[in-house]
């Protein structure tokens, strides 16, 4: 919510930074169309959303984009404690082994 001299004023839609959302906007202001692609369907949006129960932000990863950028830990041993070290501690246990390894398929590939 923004505020100039006390007097509440328009914010932007959530649809800006929503996942769901498809803004367009021309070169006036009042040149904006706004649809929401929830659940697989295109929706015209008419008005500037305050709150949206399907709101889901596209500034903080998803699920799958997590997993895209999380470390795989995988022990060599079974007895053998996994945790993070330097790389400079990796190449102390493992030499020139690789870091990560070369056969890793990700969704993307």
């Amino acid at each position: 919510m923004n505020w100039n001299n006390g007097v509440r004023t328009m914010c932007d839609s959530l649809c800006m930074t929503c996942r769901h959302g498809h803004v367009q906007k021309g070169f006036v202001e009042s040149q904006e169309s706004a649809f929401c692609t929830f659940a697989s369907l295109v929706r015209a949006i008419p008005f500037p959303v305050r709150e949206c129960t399907d709101y889901d932000d596209r500034r903080n990863p998803n699920l799958w984009d997590m997993k895209e950028i999380a470390l795989i830990l995988v022990p060599t041993q079974s007895n053998k404690a996994v945790g993070f070290i330097t790389v400079e501690q990796f190449r102390n246990l493992r030499g020139d082994e690789p870091i990560l390894p070369v056969n890793l398929k990700t969704k993307r590939e």
